[in-house]
């Protein structure tokens, strides 16, 4: 897995499990600030209301596109992502893991890395949540 890209082309080369997206009519929505990030969390609540964490494999890694309500990028992403005809309009990417006792979410936001449980990142009441899940298979050894 490469680790340049654009947040919404991350799950190009994997199987996407879940698209919140899916569902949604992306032409429908004006690329305003406002109703972007609108979309995005329509797409994060999609997800979460879909999501099984129970069907993940412990022993592998997923790649997670997030959107993130600070990010000066959402309009242009979006864009982007439209004209491309990429199934996600994220302004963000991370990898889901399992540490051993539960799912956590690794992301970077303006070069600061975190790491979350998954379920702090389901749906879109914080700033940040996941709109779309792949598997990235296992691990390097």
């Amino acid at each position: 897995m490469s680790s340049y890209g654009d947040a919404y082309s991350i799950n190009d080369s994997h199987r996407i499990i879940l698209n919140g997206y899916d569902d949604l009519d992306v032409d429908s929505v004006n690329p305003t600030m406002r109703e972007v990030t609108n979309f995005n969390k329509q797409a994060a609540n999609n997800f979460k209301a879909n999501f099984n964490a129970d069907k993940l494999n412990k022993n592998h890694l997923y790649t997670v596109n997030l959107y993130y309500t600070g990010s000066p990028y959402t309009v242009e992403f979006f864009n982007k992502a439209k004209e491309r005809g990429s199934s996600s309009y994220a302004t963000h990417a991370g990898i889901v893991y399992y540490n051993g006792q539960k799912w956590m979410v690794t992301d970077n936001i303006h070069g600061k890395v975190y790491n979350r449980s998954l379920n702090s990142v389901l749906g879109s009441s914080g700033k940040i949540g996941i709109t779309s899940i792949a598997d990235a298979g296992t691990p390097f050894k």
